[in-house]
């Protein structure tokens, strides 16, 4: 027991603790070193070469997919030819539809189950080879299929040459960090001697003892403040008092930044519901119909039902894109390529391609451009039209009738050129023009039918000055409102290729018919979302009336007017929210008690939390479940027959 004691790493010599716990840390470091590294090398190279044969695949399959259209067997294979000089390809086989080999590529002779691997979309590995199977599609014809495989031998030995590299990082990392360990170990020991040893005098009424350490280290600033002690306490004291300060103020600031979080996931989750809802509704009204329906009246139904569900998700592949594209820029993540960028071409596109907007809203767009044909401005070419389309399609939106946006330039000195865009618009009232930047704010505009994110602003000041330049802009009411870019002029040109964007579908889902007989009052704004309700009720409870109302006073008035059976409410409505119309219809004994039931995008917990401790009786979030709404319909429907036949 006594040797136990003896060794316990408690009554060891600091030295000794100093020693084991540095070697602990450097065992725990080079373990992690060698079990990670290794194995995100292999993921990451995986994830390459995963990429790499998806990406070939589906070009080679696009060119064979055209030729074999064409019966163009030379270009079938020279897509072949030009996948065979990837050094990783092992193989690589067109079949047809009946999965006959019209062309193949196997230089190792390898056994390859056709029959497998066509039926499997995803990539497989599979005795060392990954597996790629890429139909051939041409229009909406299918041709057969491509089998694609690359090689993991190049990378597997890659990794064992990594692994063996990762065993000598950490060997050296522990032979070197002991040997440092005994060294720093040595030295702070020594000099906590000494301060133990007059740290004894003291104990013994020395007070009188010098404390000699060469050191200017914490040790040896302990050793001098010492005697310094109770005159240092009042001093910490106070110090305590100021860092309680800053504590507090940091606190406030934590709490600020988390309510502004808050604030945006709020923003974020209501803009994506509001289109969410339109799609996913108008897909489930789309899927519903019945053999005696009227074809030719069905299917001019289903085509507006498309033409919503198609404007909803333009909008939210919009916003997605650009809350992706906020998020990078915000992360730092986003990748400019700097240089020389002539203007004369790019700005003609920019005008070009925002000309059928302008059209499509009775905007004439001019442009005042006066440039030397030469003359090019330091930028990212890509970013820079992103920046200035969506200046122009801002102006052209959020103009006046019949109005004018007006792209010019002009030199503010020898070595700075501004780009402006202004227009004829309304102009931004002075309180209002401080939020411009800010995301999801759209001074407003949120209330009217003129679409957009309030993101644009946002990730253009950023964009550009990450590209060096500077925006800035003037606004008057009744005049207009004049946006400008500075960029530094550079003496080259070099152009650069766009970039491209791609969109999703929904899934739509079933409804059951059923029937009923009711009063409900509707108060949205959103007349996507007013027109879903209605389609719903019409299609599957055609004797439930039901009343609309785009506005909170307005559907107050209806409600006291009409003593509707059942209420479903927005919480996000302009002038009026959701919230403070609940508690008016609450002041009036006429409306009560109706029930009331929530349907918002908001879909924050704390939000739903608020909403249902005021008194709603449910709160149900966008994109509206049908087939839920229908059955909570009927639930209120059964009550209210109830209750006026025990009357």
């Amino acid at each position: 027991m006594k040797l136990f004691r003896i060794l316990s790493f408690r009554n060891l010599p600091i030295r000794y603790k100093f020693l084991i716990s540095s070697s602990l840390i450097l065992v725990l470091i080079s373990s992690f070193i060698f079990f990670y590294y290794p194995a995100e090398h292999k993921k990451n190279s995986l994830i390459l070469m995963k990429n790499k044969i998806q990406s070939m695949g589906e070009l080679v399959a696009l060119v064979v997919g055209v030729g074999m259209n064409s019966d163009d067997f030379q270009s079938i294979q020279e897509a072949l030819n030009w996948a065979k000089k990837d050094k990783d390809l092992a193989y690589i086989k067109v079949l047809s539809t009946s999965n006959e080999e019209l062309a193949s590529y196997n230089p190792d002779g390898r056994t390859i189950n056709k029959e497998k691997l066509v039926l499997r979309a995803e990539i497989i590995e599979l005795d060392g080879i990954l597996h790629k199977s890429v139909p051939l599609l041409y229009g909406n014809k299918s041709y057969g299929t491509l089998l694609i495989g690359f090689s993991l031998k190049d990378l597997n030995t890659n990794l064992m040459n990594n692994r063996k590299t990762t065993i000598l990082v950490c060997a050296s990392i522990f032979i070197l960090g002991t040997i440092l360990s005994l060294l720093f170990a040595g030295m702070v020991t020594k000099s906590l001697q000494k301060l133990k040893d007059a740290a004894d005098e003291a104990a013994e009424g020395d007070y009188d003892t010098k404390i000699v350490i060469d050191s200017s280290d914490e040790v040896g600033q302990l050793g001098q403040t010492m005697k310094l002690m109770l005159e240092k306490i009042n001093n910490s004291m106070n110090e305590a008092i100021v860092m309680n300060k800053e504590l507090e103020a940091a606190r406030d600031l934590a709490q600020e930044a988390s309510s502004t979080k808050s604030r945006f996931l709020s923003s974020v989750s209501h803009e994506l519901r509001t289109p969410l809802n339109a799609i996913i509704g108008f897909s489930e009204l789309g899927l519903e119909f019945d053999e005696e329906d009227d074809k030719e009246e069905l299917f001019e139904d289903q085509i507006s039902n498309l033409e919503q569900i198609l404007s909803a998700g333009q909008h939210l592949l919009t916003l997605i894109n650009e809350i992706l594209d906020l998020a990078a820029v915000e992360s730092g993540k986003t990748v400019l390529s700097i240089e020389p960028v002539g203007l004369e071409k790019l700005l003609e596109d920019v005008v070009s391609l925002t000309r059928p907007q302008a059209e499509k809203y009775g905007i004439k767009l001019e442009s005042r451009v006066q440039l030397e044909k030469t003359l090019c401005v330091l930028c990212d070419q890509t970013r820079l039209k992103q920046v200035l389309l969506n200046l122009i399609s801002n102006a052209i939106k959020y103009n006046s009738e019949a109005g004018t946006v007006t792209l010019s330039t002009e030199m503010i000195d020898l070595i700075t050129l501004r780009i402006n865009v202004s227009d004829t618009g309304p102009g931004i009232p002075l309180e209002k023009q401080k939020y411009l930047f800010d995301p999801f704010s759209r001074l407003g505009s949120e209330n009217t039918s003129t679409e957009g994110t309030g993101i644009g602003l946002t990730i253009t000041k950023k964009l550009v000055e990450l590209m060096g330049g500077a925006i800035s802009f003037d606004s008057k009411i009744g005049v207009g409102t004049c946006f400008s870019v500075d960029f530094k002029i550079s003496p080259e040109l070099e152009q650069q290729e766009p970039a491209f964007v791609e969109s999703a579908a929904v899934e739509p889902k079933q409804i059951v018919k059923r029937e009923g007989k009711f009063h409900i009052l509707y108060i949205e704004d959103n007349i996507m979302n007013t027109q879903l309700v209605q389609k719903v009720l019409r299609k599957n409870r055609p004797e439930i009336e039901l009343t609309c109302a785009d506005h909170a006073r307005e559907g107050i008035e209806l409600a006291v007017k009409n003593l509707p059976d059942l209420i479903l409410m927005d919480i996000q409505l302009p002038e009026i929210d959701g919230i403070q119309a609940f508690k008016k219809l609450r002041t009036f004994n006429e409306t009560k008690d109706i029930p009331v039931i929530a349907l918002s995008a908001n879909a924050m917990k704390h939000q739903v939390e608020e909403v249902m401790s005021l008194g709603f009786k449910l709160y149900m979030t966008k994109p509206i479940n049908i087939h839920m709404l229908l059955n909570t319909i009927d639930q209120f429907e059964g009550s209210s027959a109830n209750s006026k036949g025990s009357i």
